[in-house]
């Protein structure tokens, strides 16, 4: 009797890691299809979509579907979105931005929670997040010198940055894209934002010290934060990383000389890739980091800003849609976006949210750092560089963005030390 029971025993726990590794399968197919594949239809629906549903079903199943107070704040917001679309025009896009982006977002949220705090997946995240990302980089690198493979790479995975790529390419004849933000598999501007967000990731070690791949692997995410040519990518990826270095140094015990060598090696690459005037002596004008460039995008940004307020003062209920039929460009500001999405009201929630966020983000940053809440720091870190990108572009919160949920996700499952987390 007892050999059976010991059969039954490792049944099920053989079951159970099956089980786990199941809920891995379709995180990992929900990521890959919310990311890549969130605008190719399968008859009227996206694989996003599809993926979405059988993510709340899993969670619902496994008792997993929380309205904590980020989430009540965020559909807040939404509530006064589609009021304010309601209002002011685009009701029925609003609609379809509800499912396609809104509450893929909230999925994206619970369905995180639900993988690293019950079957402890937060390293999963984490290498899933980064190996998405890492072959974006390489493509990015590819799609620079219009090298042929990077064509038939995204043609193969059928992903629509390729029409992207080629439409640029085509706007210039030169070897390269000097001049134009550089897609990857994401799309030229949330590239900046996932290469960015990489530089943060990709310090987490087991024992929290600072290691020689991180810095490699630092080196090749800030080269291709770089060739994506978005001065706010490549700013945040620079801060990032000198926070990151001075936290994992600073908390070393064996501040051996090889470490700090490392660190201000670090340290000038990273000052001279965040330097638009140095490219300004060695690139050609063409170079999105030079100063001509650089100034006369300043100069159209500040215009757009006050485009912007003037429109939130004269249209106090928002409508994002009313908005862009009378402006060319978009927002490109966190602040801004969330009063015009939301209005004044949507906006007041959606702010208040971002706010409570950013609190517990810095006060993790600033906690002594153990191997006990390393995970936490870094998806800390991540989530601090995709939040200076929402400053000078668009996607963000407001717009319903995928990333900022999963790493929001990641943060409050793992803040308390990854061995808190519920079995």
């Amino acid at each position: 009797s007892r050999s059976l029971y010991n059969c039954l025993l490792i049944n099920r726990r053989l079951l159970e890691y099956m089980k786990i590794l199941f809920y891995y399968l379709l995180y990992l197919i929900f990521l890959i299809s919310s990311i890549l594949y969130g605008s190719l239809y399968i008859g009227p629906v996206t694989p996003r979509q599809i993926m979405s549903v059988v993510m709340i079903v899993v969670c619902i199943k496994e008792g997993y579907l929380f309205f904590d107070k980020y989430a009540k704040l965020y559909f807040g917001f939404v509530f006064f979105y589609l009021v304010a679309c309601f209002s002011t025009g685009g009701f029925d896009i609003a609609l379809r931005n509800l499912l396609s982006y809104y509450l893929v977002a909230f999925v994206g949220y619970q369905s995180t929670r639900m993988i690293i705090s019950k079957y402890r997946g937060a390293r999963f995240v984490l290498l899933s997040l980064l190996s998405i990302f890492f072959v974006d980089a390489v493509v990015t690198l590819i799609q620079m010198w219009q090298r042929p493979l990077s064509y038939i790479i995204l043609d193969t995975l059928n992903i629509t940055a390729a029409d992207e790529l080629l439409e640029r390419a085509e706007l210039r004849e030169m070897d390269t894209l000097a001049g134009l933000a550089v897609p990857g598999i994401v799309g030229s501007v949330l590239n900046g934002y996932v290469l960015a967000v990489s530089c943060a990731l990709i310090f987490y070690n087991k024992s929290a010290r600072l290691k020689f791949w991180n810095i490699i692997l630092l080196m090749f995410f800030l080269v291709s934060v770089f060739v994506v040519q978005e001065r706010t990518a490549l700013f945040a990826a620079g801060f990032i990383s000198i926070l990151m270095i001075v936290k994992l140094v600073g908390s070393s015990e064996e501040k051996n000389k090889v470490k700090w060598i490392f660190f201000f090696i670090a340290i000038i690459l990273i000052i001279v890739f965040g330097s638009p005037l140095f490219y300004d002596s060695i690139l050609d004008d063409g170079f999105r980091y030079s100063e001509s460039s650089f100034s006369i995008k300043e100069d159209a940004r500040s215009h757009i800003w006050s485009e912007a307020w003037d429109f939130i003062q004269s249209t106090p209920v928002g409508g994002i849609f009313y908005y862009t039929n009378i402006h060319i460009k978009m927002p490109h500001n966190f602040f801004l976006n969330a009063f015009i999405y939301g209005g004044i009201f949507g906006g007041l929630f959606l702010i208040t949210l971002f706010v409570e966020q950013m609190i517990i983000v810095l006060k993790i940053l600033i906690q002594k750092l153990s191997a006990n809440n390393i995970l936490s720091l870094v998806f800390a870190g991540a989530y601090l560089a995709y939040s200076i990108n929402t400053m000078t572009h668009n996607s963000s919160l407001a717009d319903g963005n995928l990333l900022v949920w999963l790493l929001w996700g990641a943060i409050i499952s793992t803040r308390n030390g990854i061995n808190n987390i519920k079995k």
